[in-house]
């Protein structure tokens, strides 16, 4: 259903799509593009201000310029202050419009502060720009009327915005309304004037997230600020903290006395261009035949140039008057940097036009020094100074232009100019949109650089007689037959009634940046990377990956396009190296409407050499690591291989990483892409704390078992010849271990000691020595036969000294001994038991590594105890090595 307001601002229409239909004269050819629902993406629109209060009523414009596909789209209203007042949801058709008037949407007992702010419309879509946004604001008692534009905020080069504006009466002031669309970060704004050479401070505002903040500048003030070359021109400036595109500005003036209003728009973007275009700039008065009777208006240009050094301007007009066109030229310009210049219009075209019945100029700029910075606006006032006239010097021009709204609501006429800037007579078509059609509406032949102005609501009345168009507003799209064309349109709505005049607005379409986005890089070999090329629209706004991009190296990496898919392109790594992308796009490709080729710059892209690192490269025995390949994704692992300590172990394919404990150091090897390969080593050191510690010696009684059949038994009345035991020792060692294997990893299946331990079955090793009873009591028949007459030749040893020397023959700790020699061989790494274990590592089977291990280790313990079994120092001699005396064995010798 589609729904009509019976009186202005009275309700809220919405507007539902039906099916959608191609083909219609002035849409895109053939089948509508296929759009990857993955593309879509959250865009915004921002409309800076609007307002309900002090007697202003605002009524909200949107239309999707799309020829082919529907729009969803959410409108949230916010206060000043940032807060949501309303939301609301519309579905719009392609060339659909909508209207929403505020007032039924704020309630009528709302505080002031609820009563003005800013509008956000959000809609998904693969590119922003198609939808269109802007607000007309009227203000019934004061008769003042003008237009808010919405646009997107983006992040842009230059923190300053501009206004450049001409007041045609000395109590006119201007308003600008600034809109935060940021919901994280504040932004602050500095306002000056110039004033001569310099800039004068007028205030500063902080904008929270959101936030809508509106400023006044009095007559007063502007009055002080005029000079006696410009008049009524004046330069205005916004210094952002953030770049001046991130924040969404607007302005107007009027003049309360009389009813005065115009729009003024800042100048925050730097098109890269030298050129300015004109229409609709009224000479004298509207042609008799787009609005009959109309006021006289006096019109002026003003340029300013906001760039670092002089510009030069020049500049050529096509006045259209009565069906004749009249050329002027306009001599050369010098624009010092921020100085306002005024072109009073009707000085340049006095004598040469004919303006008595009305006449509109079209007009085209050039002029020198850094493209975009030299902005050029037109005012005009009737001369009853109620009506305004605003023209925004546009940079460019193209072959169609989808202007966003118009409206024959009342006795409002919207009047209409579209000239043709190019060389050659064209066709100029335009046609009235409205829900999912378009209908022509208007077709005439232009000459070069002609131009013609029509009623749109004369036009529009056998329309609605025929119930070809229903709603009393729409939408326009306008183009040349030949895609070559040049033309700019210019509207503006007028309601003699009300006293109120607005500009409405437009944009055109051409191919002006073609460039690289993302492009992935580096890739790993075999992986699958993308590459987007960004394709730029003056309508349409950004696209990504319209155009097919070719690789110069594909055995490098290859590139896979599809026609009629918009993601990004796959870009496949076949060999490591480096190759180059390249794209061109074709079509209308400059200001003029020329057919051509954009190339974007190469961007490159670099496939990894593979490599492998294993970490920590040095590893305690047992610990994990971790060997990852890079530069390769993981379906070009064919496998992975350990190979050292004379083992080898297989291990996964399809994978980058290879991780586990590792118990044997080696070579870790990574093989890819058919036989390629890469290596790391891997260093395994010993575990601490597994050596074994030598057993004290402990003296036992004699007799003492020390097992497997082995007593420290001695007779302690001993006889020489056989039976000479004075002391004995027993080294009784004993070990017990905990195997595993390695369980994943470079080492899987290796099997290594987790424990090991210097007792079994809770018994210690020991080494265990015994002493002659009769020395140990030091009494009996053996301790008295010990004389110590020894006299260096002849004689017995005493029996102390023998004491002496056989305890310290056997379990000395400092000396010569049997102890310290066994402390010697088990204190080695080469016989250390744990030592010796926790270093072990097999392949074999469980059964078999621990037989291995036990085998090592009991030939490790027969190392240690035939090293401990060597004599030391005999039981004559004593601790320094000297020779003490015999020992006196039974049958006993007399001491004497």
């Amino acid at each position: 259903m589609q729904g009509k307001c019976c009186a202005y601002f009275g309700c809220f229409i919405t507007i539902a799509f039906s099916s959608i239909l191609y083909g219609q004269p002035g849409t895109p050819s053939g089948a509508p593009p296929v759009l990857d629902q993955a593309k879509f993406a959250a865009q915004t629109v921002w409309v800076p201000y609007w307002s309900e209060k002090d007697g202003h009523r605002s009524l909200l414009h949107l239309r999707n310029a799309l020829h082919h596909n529907p729009l969803q789209v959410t409108i949230d209203v916010y206060s000043q202050q940032g807060v949501v007042l309303a939301t609301r949801s519309a579905s719009l058709a392609k060339l659909a419009n909508l209207d929403l008037p505020l007032q039924s949407v704020i309630s009528s007992g709302a505080a002031d502060s609820a009563r003005a702010g800013s509008i956000r419309v959000s809609y998904s879509y693969p590119n922003d720009g198609v939808l269109q946004a802007e607000l007309s604001i009227r203000d019934d008692t004061r008769n003042h009327s003008y237009t808010i534009v919405g646009r997107k905020p983006y992040k842009s080069a230059s923190p300053y915005s501009y206004l450049a504006i001409y007041r045609p009466t000395a109590d006119t002031y201007l308003e600008m309304a600034f809109t935060n669309p940021s919901a994280e970060k504040a932004v602050t704004a500095n306002l000056s004037i110039r004033q001569g050479d310099t800039w004068k401070a007028l205030t500063s505002i902080s904008l929270k997230p959101a936030n809508t903040e509106k400023v006044r500048i009095a007559a007063e003030t502007l009055s002080a600020a005029v000079s006696s070359t410009a008049r009524e021109a004046l330069l205005i400036r916004a210094e952002f903290s953030v770049s001046s595109t991130e924040v969404i500005a607007n302005g107007w003036m009027e003049d309360e006395k009389t009813g005065f209003s115009n729009t003024a728009l800042f100048h925050d973007t730097y098109p890269n261009s030298n050129s300015l275009y004109a229409t609709q700039l009224v000479l004298g008065a509207f042609p008799e035949t787009a609005w009959a009777n109309g006021p006289r208006f006096d019109g002026e240009l003003v340029f300013v140039n906001v760039g670092a050094a002089a510009s030069t301007l020049s500049a050529k007009l096509y006045c259209a008057s009565e069906g004749t066109m009249t050329s002027l030229v306009l001599p050369p310009q010098t624009l010092e940097p921020f100085t306002v210049n005024r072109v009073d219009l009707a000085s340049i075209a006095a004598g040469k036009v004919d303006s008595g019945r009305g006449a509109i100029c079209s007009a085209e700029f050039s002029y020198t020094g850094t493209p975009g910075h030299v902005i050029g606006r037109y005012y005009a006032a009737s001369t009853s100074k109620t009506y305004g006239v605003y023209v925004k010097l546009e940079p460019f021009t193209g072959w169609a232009y989808s202007e966003v709204y118009w409206t024959v609501e009342g006795d409002f006429v919207p009047l209409l100019t579209v000239a043709n800037f190019s060389a050659e007579k064209d066709t100029i078509e335009v046609y009235v949109s409205e829900a999912d059609s378009i209908t022509l509406l208007y077709s005439q032949e232009v000459a070069p650089f002609g131009s013609f102005t029509v009623n749109l609501r004369e036009l529009m009345k056998p329309l609605q007689a025929e119930k070809k168009f229903k709603a009393d507003f729409g939408g326009l799209y306008i183009k040349t037959v030949r895609p070559t064309g040049k033309l700019l349109v210019k509207q503006h709505a007028v309601s003699g009634r009300r006293l109120m005049m607005a500009p409405y607005y437009g944009s055109y379409d051409y191919i002006q940046w073609h460039y690289f986005g993302n492009v992935t890089s580096p890739l790993d070999l075999g992986g699958q990377g993308s590459a987007s090329v960004t394709t730029c629209y003056s309508i349409s706004g950004c696209r990504d990956n319209d155009w097919f991009i070719y690789s110069n190296n594909p055995s490098i990496a290859s590139v896979t396009n599809t026609y009629g898919v918009f993601t990004p392109r796959p870009v496949l790594a076949q060999a490591s190296g480096s190759t180059t992308l390249d794209s061109t796009a074709s079509g209308i490709v400059d200001s003029y409407g020329n057919f051509g080729y954009l190339n974007a710059a190469p961007a490159q892209v670099q496939v990894r050499q593979p490599t492998l690192t294993c970490t920590p490269g040095t590893v305690t025995r047992a610990s994990n690591v971790t060997c990852q390949l890079s530069g390769v994704v993981a379906g070009r692992v064919t496998g992975w291989q350990f190979s050292g300590s004379n083992l080898a172990v297989g291990g996964p394919s399809a994978t980058t990483s290879w991780s586990g404990p590792m118990v044997a150091s080696g070579t870790v090897t990574a093989t890819f892409n058919g036989a390629q390969s890469v290596f790391a080593n891997v260093n395994v050191t010993n575990r601490t704390n597994f050596a074994f510690a030598a057993a004290s010696p402990t003296k036992r009684s004699v007799g003492y078992n020390c097992g497997g059949g082995r007593f420290l038994s001695i007779d302690s009345e001993p006889v020489g010849g056989g039976n000479d035991a004075i002391g004995m020792y027993c080294d009784v060692q004993q070990y017990s271990f905990t195997i595993a294997s390695v369980s994943g990893g470079p080492n899987n299946g290796i099997y290594y000691v987790t424990a090991v331990s210097s007792s079994n079955g809770g018994t210690p090793t020991t080494f265990n020595w015994v002493l002659n009873p009769h020395l140990d009591a030091q009494s009996g028949a053996f301790h008295s036969a010990q004389c110590g007459n020894w006299n260096g030749s002849t004689g017995f040893i005493s029996a102390s000294n023998l004491r002496a020397n056989t305890i310290r023959h056997e379990a000395d700790t400092s000396g010569q001994s049997h102890w310290i020699n066994y402390r010697n061989a088990q204190d080695s790494t080469s016989n250390n038991l744990g030592v010796v274990a926790e270093a072990f590592i097999s392949g074999l089977s469980q059964a078999n590594a621990t037989q291995n291990l036990v085998t090592l280790l009991d030939g490790k313990l027969a190392t240690i105890s035939n090293s401990a079994a060597v004599e030391p120092l005999g039981v004559n001699y004593g601790a320094g090595g000297a020779f003490q005396g015999y020992v006196n064995f039974r049958p006993y010798q007399p001491c004497n």
